[in-house]
């Protein structure tokens, strides 16, 4: 059986440094990360920390992360020919 789970996009990119992410559907949430797998790491951290924030001040919740959800990473140019390059 298929889980139904709630895509939530996380925009990736490389600033020369390092990987930077955010989610459109959560203004604010933002990390960052050496490698994509530390930026990943991050964001399954940090997102239950923004949404307790965002439930704690009274603030609405977008529908899709009341649910199961799982993220789905769009990796900017910058940041796939970085992650491409690291793994050669």
């Amino acid at each position: 059986m298929e889980k139904n789970e709630n895509k939530i996009l996380v925009e990736v990119s490389y600033t020369g440094n390092n990987y930077s992410a955010y989610l459109p559907i959560l203004p604010g949430c933002i990390t960052t990360g050496e490698t994509i797998d530390e930026l990943k790491k991050n964001i399954k951290e940090i997102v239950p920390f923004h949404l307790e924030g965002m439930r704690e001040s009274g603030e609405q919740v977008p529908e899709e992360l009341n649910s199961e959800y799982e993220f789905t990473y769009n990796l900017s140019v910058e940041a796939l020919s970085a992650e491409l390059l690291s793994q050669t």
